[in-house]
């Protein structure tokens, strides 16, 4: 899984993870991995993107992780 860090690999994963609902930094903070497993079309280098990104968030949750995730979902996270 030397490859999972791959700029496209990584957008593949995102997008199926935005379109999928999870499209703010506070619903990616509250994924658990039951929630992912029902994410269609889900290969293990999209679940191990979405791990770490996952992992990242839980530990950052500040403002910039906040504008960072709504940047690159599209939306903007209502308060």
């Amino acid at each position: 899984m030397g490859d999972k860090n791959n700029l496209s690999n990584m957008s593949k994963a995102l997008e199926k993870l935005f379109n999928a609902g999870f499209n703010t930094s506070k619903k990616i903070a509250s994924l658990d991995m039951k929630e992912v497993r029902n994410i269609p079309n889900l290969t293990m280098t999209d679940f191990y993107a979405i791990s770490d990104l996952w992992d990242l968030v839980k530990k950052n949750n500040n403002k910039t992780t906040q504008l960072f995730i709504e940047f690159l979902s599209g939306y903007k996270e209502i308060k």
